[in-house]
């Protein structure tokens, strides 16, 4: 059972709200749309029930669903309306103290109402979804990913729900790290080929550097020189044996 306690105000006309630690104080706070003046505020909670002064911040015309998600994966909560008159969707990050950056604007669906967040195509990002007053429509936003690790956004393990959607994030995530660690093995592998082709180069040019620089050229011409001196005098040294025997031939005539 529940008992009144007191109230507290939280802009005008507060049509849908969202709750979650904006400051990272351990304390819930509250965001509210506010229909009639194009805002929503923040209120940051003192922990005992009570809320501090509400803030605003501006949205699209006539915002309807509010939602508080970690959409950028800093492990801050950051908060989406939507926009029902201007169909269109309003971020802002958060800082992590309880205010937001300036706000960023995408086109959404017709009489844009109401949103939900969840990972909802398994690649560890955030997705939207959300509801159309006219035709009855569902729409679905997803999160634009790149290659890469991103850090794992927080999850809850307190309902069976949660831990189930908790297990689908997990499981994308080391699907992701699988994949980049493959990638990583096969980059690891051409390095290696790479580097082994370059040692190889390195040891041919090492190699002939030292055929053009160890030589001594004085030493190996006069070597040349010897060996050519020792032909020609071994030529001439046989050339004089084989006239020996032609001359005793002679002198015996």
């Amino acid at each position: 059972t529940f008992a009144h306690s007191d109230s507290t105000s939280i802009g005008l006309l507060p049509l849908f709200m969202a709750t979650g630690d904006l400051n990272n104080d351990g304390n819930l706070d509250v965001v509210a749309s506010s229909q009639p003046t194009d805002t929503f505020t923040v209120s940051l909670g003192n922990g005992d029930g009570t809320f501090t002064a509400s803030t605003s911040y501006a949205t699209g015309v006539d915002p309807y669903g509010i939602l508080l998600a970690d959409f950028n994966s800093d492990g801050i909560l950051d908060v989406t309306t939507a926009n029902r008159t201007d169909d269109t969707l309003s971020f802002r990050l958060g800082r992590g103290d309880g205010t937001f950056d300036s706000e960023q604007v995408i086109t959404a669906y017709n009489q844009a109402f109401d949103l939900t967040a969840g990972d909802f195509n398994g690649d560890g990002a955030i997705d939207l979804f959300g509801t159309s007053r006219n035709g009855g429509l569902i729409n679905k936003f997803i999160s634009r990913t790149s290659d890469g690790i991103a850090p794992i956004a927080d999850f809850s393990l307190e309902t069976m729900a949660e831990a189930r959607e908790a297990v689908v994030m997990l499981q994308g995530k080391h699907e992701l790290l699988l994949k980049q660690r493959g990638e990583i093995g096969a980059s690891q592998a051409r390095l290696d080929i790479a580097r082994s082709v370059l040692q190889s180069q390195t040891q041919l040019f090492l190699s002939a550097e030292s055929q053009i620089r160890d030589i001594d050229v004085a030493l190996e011409t006069s070597l040349l020189v010897r060996e050519q001196i020792l032909q020609r005098t071994a030529a001439q040294v046989l050339s004089y044996v084989n006239l020996q025997p032609q001359l005793v031939i002679e002198l015996l005539r």
